[in-house]
């Protein structure tokens, strides 16, 4: 079955934006592309790509699933790879804002073309808002990467039993955040530092 590959970004650029051969698995494909371009094969390992097939606007994403990557297909869809931007953090999500964000500024211009709307018309600017909006959203989730929280130290506190203290656990260890608080509040407390002296009395 012939297939299409598209290649996007840097791949693009070093061995050509599409071919087409009778392949029925990503697997093939990577082969089929490395065995016509040596080297191939050690570009893909040293990045990170999204593998979708299908229609661009509406595709199926196979890094998803890793199973679907082996999977034969006996369709003609075609396969698209293409790097993924750096600081993603595997989301997808900021994938389909960003891809609904485009389709929405293209249909905005095209009605505006077609004479659907007037270009300083409301709706155009609605569209075009919205559009904008939806892309510069779905950029900022890819380029942010989702924070994780520090660790307090205290995580198993209450697995390690104390002899000497009791109550509730407020040991942390060194690095762990310390509370600045402006107003009255209840709170815990953390010990910063504590010391057992014995003594013998006479």
């Amino acid at each position: 079955m012939l297939r299409k590959i598209h290649l996007y970004g840097n791949l693009a650029e070093s061995y050509g934006p599409e071919f087409t051969f009778d392949v029925n698995s990503v697997g093939e494909a990577i082969f089929a592309l490395d065995a016509n371009f040596p080297g191939f094969t050690n570009d893909i390992r040293k990045g990170t790509f999204h593998v979708l097939k299908g229609d661009i606007e509406d595709p199926l994403d196979l890094v998803k699933d890793k199973a679907l990557l082996r999977f034969i297909y006996k369709d003609d869809d075609a396969f698209h790879i293409m790097p993924a931007i750096e600081g993603a953090g595997g989301d997808n999500g900021g994938w389909w804002t960003l891809i609904i964000g485009v389709i929405l500024i293209a249909a905005t211009y095209g009605a505006a073309a077609y004479g659907l709307i007037a270009y300083e018309g409301a709706a155009f600017s609605i569209g075009m808002g919205m559009g904008i909006s939806l892309a510069l959203s779905g950029i900022a989730q890819l380029l942010s990467p989702t924070p994780q929280i520090p660790s307090t130290g205290t995580e198993g506190e209450k697995e390690k039993p104390s002899f000497v203290f009791n109550g509730p656990v407020n040991r942390t260890e060194q690095g762990g955040p310390v509370t600045l608080v402006y107003g009255e509040i209840i709170t815990g407390s953390i010990v910063c530092g504590g010391s057992i002296d014995i003594e013998e009395y006479a």
